[in-house]
């Protein structure tokens, strides 16, 4: 399977388009590209660059197509929670209700 995001990056290279962080509607249409699809396995819908192309052009989401996103972490096992450092925190869990 392709990524979404590989299949735009290529059309817009050979476009001569140069992409940024946020791709504006009529950068899809121009490549001939929907903006969201639908998963081929569950219905959900997502942003094209989102999701997973197999070879018969249907597009699928990492769930249904069997791969995480997170490539480091196994399947079975969820990435560590980060520490946090509770004095950068500086809401204490209190709120006055009153005022």
């Amino acid at each position: 399977m392709r990524k979404g995001s590989d299949i735009l990056n290529e059309r817009a290279a050979d476009a001569g388009i140069t992409l940024g962080s946020s791709i504006p509607l009529p950068v899809f249409t121009q490549l001939g590209l929907p903006a969201v699809v639908a998963c081929t396995g569950c219905g959900m819908t997502m942003v094209m660059p989102s999701c997973l192309v197999d070879d018969d052009d249907q597009c699928w989401c990492r769930d249904c197509a069997g791969e995480d996103e997170d490539e480091e972490a196994s399947p079975n096992e969820s990435p560590e929670e980060p520490e946090i450092d509770e004095s950068l925190n500086p809401y204490d869990g209190t709120f006055d209700w009153e005022n």
